[in-house]
């Protein structure tokens, strides 16, 4: 089938006159059956747009019924995977002009980014797709790669990824500060940006050379990155790794190992065991470590003052020990929006708004053994 430009009504092989086929794609010679394809200039995305305020109109392509529109759908899906973007085209856009669901004309803008070379009408065919769902994952990810947060070398498929488990516990990495001028250890203060060694007094930032190396993975904000743009690489699909675990026979807790460690002592009910009942579980090593919020004085002087308000007199406190509690952190932003009706006078008038909210690093525990509190 030849594809060109022909305005004229004659077939260019016999003569015969040509009559437009039944999905107005092609010209067909009523004597010789020579088809001729129908070039269609392509409608920008803002055209389409407005040819979607209309789909709820009475007219042809609005009466589609709902199983017509699937079929359109399914048809301008398989045109895209195949790479006929005229195909896809034509299918495509003849869904957002139907009568079609919010699901369906979102899954149509999906794959009209597809069809689209230009970097600005992608964008526009995945925002409206951000319009109907804006938690969609993939238009997200488009964008991320339009915007340059993403690149195209670092997606993978998630369903391919394997995962191997380690047959040995991994040892348990560690990043440690060492004071520079006595060589003692470095410990955050409260503030989380400054270290103190508790042998000189010596205090260090810790953005300094001298006391943060240059790949830390600790630190509040450590790691922070886009949610779909991180599930879309590699990173984003951490596989757990084998280490040693204990669980309390006491208070029922359960923590980790390091692999030299023979003997220990509960930090929540002060028993003490020798390490022969450890076990080894598949865990999620942390990407990063918020430091604590009080100091070990600090810790102290508020349960001292505790004990004195409960009535307990010279109160002997065992050493305290500072736990990490594993945790998710997630930033959460959206648009609320809301509706309803006021009285005035005898009537009901209709109102309605908009709220945007936003959450920085909301905590999710990641045990099932916390609670949200």
């Amino acid at each position: 089938m030849n594809q060109a430009n022909f305005s004229s009504n004659q077939c260019p092989e016999c003569g015969g006159r040509l009559l437009f086929a039944a999905d107005g794609r092609s010209r067909q010679c009523e004597r010789c059956n020579h088809k001729i394809a129908v070039v269609r200039q392509r409608e920008s995305p803002q055209e389409l747009m407005r040819m979607q305020q209309f789909s709820g109109e009475e007219t042809g392509f609005a009466n589609v019924r709902t199983a017509g529109v699937r079929e359109l759908l399914r048809q301008g899906t398989a045109a895209a995977k195949a790479g006929d973007k005229d195909e896809a085209f034509h299918y495509l856009s003849w869904v957002l002009c139907t009568d079609s669901s919010e699901t369906q004309q979102a899954q149509a803008w999906l794959w009209l980014s597809q069809v689209y070379d230009e970097p600005a009408d992608k964008r526009s065919c995945l925002e409206q797709v951000l319009a109907f769902d804006p938690t969609h994952g993939v238009a997200r990810r488009g964008l991320a790669l339009l915007d340059g947060r993403l690149q195209a070398k670092d997606v993978i498929n998630p369903d391919q990824i394997s995962q191997t488990a380690s047959e040995e516990p991994e040892p348990t990495k560690a990043e440690q500060f060492v004071c520079p001028q006595c060589a003692g250890k470095l410990q955050f203060l409260a503030d989380g940006v400054t270290l103190r060694c508790g042998f000189c007094g010596f205090e260090q930032e810790v953005g300094r050379q001298a006391a943060k190396p240059k790949q830390s993975q600790f630190g509040e904000g450590a790691f922070e990155q886009d949610f779909s743009a991180a599930l879309a690489q590699a990173k984003g699909h951490l596989s757990p790794v084998q280490m040693r675990t204990f669980q309390c026979n006491g208070c029922a807790v359960e923590f980790v190992l390091a692999p030299e460690a023979i003997t220990l002592t509960c930090p929540y009910c002060d028993s003490t065991y020798v390490t022969e009942t450890a076990a080894s579980q598949q865990i999620i090593p942390p990407h990063a470590v918020i430091p604590f919020r009080v100091t070990h004085e600090q810790a102290e002087k508020r349960i001292r003052g505790w004990l004195k308000e409960s009535g307990v007199e010279r109160p002997r406190i065992s050493p305290i020990v500072g736990i990490y509690l594993p945790l998710w952190t997630f930033d959460v932003g959206g648009e609320i929006r809301w509706g309803g009706q006021i009285k005035q006078g005898d009537n009901w008038v209709p109102i309605s708004g908009n709220h945007l909210a936003f959450s920085n690093d909301v905590p999710v525990p990641a045990s099932k053994k916390l609670n949200s509190d």
